[in-house]
């Protein structure tokens, strides 16, 4: 993926989530074939649901899923949101709890085709939602195919 499009999207970011994706808080990028996972640092960790408070407030995202791994533990706590297919950039958020049960990461993938999110999609929500102990939430197959058939 270009150099100025990973730009154009940090700055998108930066205007759209300050307090998850602020510029400063910007910590690595590692590309693969048809995307690119941008790393960042939440510098005031958030409990999961907050996290998830401040993804469903942002219109462009679709929360995908909440998943508790195991009740042993407050770490692996996982959710994820993905961009609206029509919107200017394809991506999706994801997070997971600490050992304090807080967040204090969040990985965004940029994909460079809408076909290559839509698989990643319904293979991560298969994947987590087969393999937890409880699913808080977790979006319709169904409903998840028909936002990328629009």
């Amino acid at each position: 993926m270009q150099n100025s499009t990973i730009e154009r999207f940090l700055n998108h970011l930066n205007l759209q989530m300050p307090q998850l994706t602020a510029r400063q808080n910007f910590i690595d990028v590692e590309h693969h074939e048809d995307s690119s996972v941008l790393e960042f640092h939440i510098p005031e960790p958030l409990p999961i649901g907050e996290l998830l408070d401040i993804l469903d407030d942002h219109m462009e995202l679709i929360i995908l899923y909440h998943v508790i791994p195991t009740n042993a533990t407050v770490m692996g706590e996982q959710c994820c949101a993905y961009s609206d297919p029509t919107g200017d950039f394809i991506y999706k958020v994801n997070g997971i709890t600490d050992d304090n049960g807080k967040c204090d990461t969040v990985y965004v993938t940029l994909y460079q085709s809408l076909e290559t999110l839509g698989i990643e999609v319904q293979t991560e929500l298969e994947k987590k939602t087969a393999s937890c102990h409880e699913v808080v939430f977790a979006r319709n197959l169904t409903e998840v195919l028909r936002d990328f058939i629009r």
